[in-house]
């Protein structure tokens, strides 16, 4: 076995021919020898199915027997996922007994059992028990063991109104529930957090079923816990039932599945981000989520698998529930995915160790830890729309440092304090964000107003002292001065081709009595890349001059690529005092020779090979920009260490 770091769960499929079980167990063999996996779990959907339900468990377990027996004999262990216990709304067979989820906001009964059901909590003690005496290494429970975040919002079923009806002493149908906490007061609030809890409380008391199951048989067996949605946010209690007294194991919840190109791929990373930013020190390993759902090339690439891994290793993940196998049984399909993973086995351990104590520079996504209710989500519009092709070092974080792109989705569910402390450091804001802290009470800290422009037409954007222009910035409001302190960046003008009017700024730059500075665009980058929005006002050269422009004016840029093709790029201090920078090409072109400026004289760059080991890689310096001897491809990125 390699992994001696990383904890690496492969899902492997129990419905195959029995003629092909000796090639599924050299299979694993293989993967365990390779770096790929410590330990595969067999995946058994036990969903409750039939009137009364029939015994799934029983006839996967001696499906799954078959090979743990052969696994036992060449030392590789093996564990079972439960990928489905309340069912991921598929189309059943037959429908079970139980009481149905069945959605608040609308209505709908899925394919999906609520586990306040009793009868319910005896079949999946049942389940967990059957599972245990074939004495697994390793359990895990998927993510469709979840309420909140479903279709319909949450399990609005007659048990869970009864818990409201009790709790308040009142009779509300589902739909008088649902539209009391639509709205946005405080008896919502309050009717909103008391069902929120019903929801997670159904799920704790049932996962302390599953564990009982457990632990009746041997309380040693780890199991591990899926997260459930994009949230996450009660999905820690969870994990601590599930785990019993061994460690807390939690996979994230970052999967991308089917990609339909290379850009808003750092979407997962911030998923991963801020789910390892909340359960940081606070669960013992986590797993990203690299399931090449449905397992096909057609849908993930073996390099998408490989980007995935990588970046979530790089936001803070230990290990990850790999699903590389293809089911009906088409090996063919696994074998790409088995041969990137392996080459790059110990790649994936020294970024590990490296990355664990990283000091990330740049421009971030400021993540809260304190996330209330399932409603709030954090974007990244300045990640997903600028920097994630500018070349411009980019990550998400809530701790100090670098320079803070607000997000207006998420602004307003922060505390003021919380808001004050971000207005503190270094930030760059869109018009629309900076519209939304003037109504809280900030705009002293911003400098400026923003209003409606009602005047001339706006035709381009000067930056000051240049004569380039650049588009109108999408969705520009006036950005008005409040003071002699405020520094112009770049005006918006209107011109006839013969007269030029400069309107009013398109960047400003303030420096506020908190001690941080502040730099407010006039328009927003979060419109996509679609041509009829202009975007492109923001996606080019003389935008991207500006903003590095910006960023070495508050000594927050260590590296940059000042090319043109899409390059996303993470850069971060490490205890050795080296600058790491990872390096990836989001586009479909090949960069022939990677191109990076840097704030330091640089005399070395290395890179990490697949092997683990450094290699030192040759340059040449023109004009200041250090070209380094080395190729990047689409998605495949380049770790460089710099000194």
């Amino acid at each position: 076995m390699k992994n001696k770091n990383l904890h690496i769960y492969s899902i492997m499929r129990l419905d195959v021919p029995d003629n092909k079980i000796d090639e599924v167990v050299e299979d694993i063999k293989y993967q365990y020898e390779n770096g790929i996996a410590f330990c595969p779990l067999f995946s058994m959907t036990l969903v409750p199915e039939g009137n009364p339900p029939v015994d799934k468990v029983g006839t996967l377990c001696k499906k799954y027997l078959l090979f743990k027996e052969k696994l036992d004999k060449l030392g590789v262990p093996s564990g079972v996922l439960v990928q489905a216990t309340l069912g991921h709304g598929w189309t059943l067979g037959q429908m079970f007994p139980y009481q149905q989820y069945i959605g608040l906001k609308d209505g709908v009964a899925r394919n999906t059992v609520c586990p306040t059901d009793l009868g319910f909590r005896d079949y999946i003690y049942n389940v967990f028990k059957t599972i245990a005496k074939c004495n697994p290494d390793a359990m895990m429970v998927d993510d469709d063991f979840r309420l909140l975040q479903r279709a319909g919002f949450a399990c609005g079923c007659p048990n869970h109104i009864k818990i409201i009806n009790d709790t308040f002493n009142v009779n509300l149908t589902r739909e008088e529930l649902a539209e009391i906490i639509s709205k946005d007061d405080e008896t919502s609030k309050k009717y909103l957090k008391v069902f929120v809890e019903s929801q997670q409380e159904a799920l704790i008391e049932t996962a302390k079923i599953m564990r009982k199951g457990i632990d009746e048989v041997n309380p040693d067996i780890p199991c591990a816990f899926c997260c459930g949605g994009y949230n996450a946010q009660y999905d820690l209690d969870i994990a601590k039932v599930l785990a019993g007294k061994g460690k807390t194991i939690l996979r994230i919840n970052n999967g991308s599945y089917s990609h339909e190109g290379t850009r808003y791929f750092t979407y997962s990373s911030l998923r991963a981000a801020r789910q390892t930013y909340k359960f940081k020190d606070k669960i013992d390993i986590l797993l990203g989520e690299t399931d090449t759902c449905p397992q096909n090339r057609y849908s993930t690439t073996a390099v998408a698998l490989h980007n995935q891994f990588t970046n979530s290793i790089l936001e803070g993940c230990g290990g990850a529930k790999q699903w590389i196998t293809r089911g009906p049984y088409e090996p063919e399909s696994g074998k790409a995915y088995r041969k990137i993973l392996s080459e790059n086995c110990g790649f994936y351990e020294q970024l590990f160790l490296d990355v664990k104590d990283i000091e990330w520079q740049g421009a971030r996504t400021y993540l809260s830890r304190d996330m209330d209710l399932p409603t709030s989500n954090e974007s990244s519009a300045w990640g997903h729309f600028f920097f994630e092709a500018m070349g411009i070092p980019y990550y998400f974080s809530g701790d100090k440092g670098g320079v803070v792109c607000l997000e207006g989705k998420t602004i307003e569910s922060y505390p003021i304090e919380e808001i004050k402390e971000i207005l503190s450091g270094n930030v760059i804001l869109s018009s629309d964000v900076a519209e939304l802290l003037i109504k809280l009470g900030l705009q002293e800290y911003i400098g400026v107003d923003v209003r409606a422009w009602k005047g001339k037409t706006i035709k381009g954007e000067y930056i000051v002292g240049g004569k380039i222009s650049m588009g109108v910035q999408p969705k520009a409001k006036e950005l008005v001065p409040l003071s002699d302190k405020v520094e112009v960046l770049s005006n918006v003008f209107n011109s006839d081709y013969v007269n030029t009017e400069l309107l009013f700024p398109g960047v400003t730059k303030f420096e506020n009595s908190l001690g941080g500075t502040i730099v407010t665009f006039a328009g927003t980058p979060n419109v996509g890349h679609f041509i009829d929005t202009g975007c492109y006002a923001f996606l080019n050269q003389t935008r991207k001059s500006q903003v590095v422009s910006i960023m070495k004016g508050l000594d927050c840029l260590p590296v940059y690529y000042p090319g043109d093709a899409e390059v996303y790029v993470k850069a971060g201090k490490l205890k050795s005092g080296e600058l790491m920078v990872v390096f990836t090409g989001v586009s479909a072109d090949i960069i022939e020779n990677i191109e990076l400026c840097f704030d330091r004289e640089v005399s070395k760059i290395e890179m990490l090979m697949p092997n683990g080991e450094r290699k030192e890689l040759s340059f040449k310096v023109e004009n200041g920009v250090y070209i380094i001897d080395k190729q990047a491809f689409p998605l495949k990125p380049v770790i460089l260490y710099v000194k």
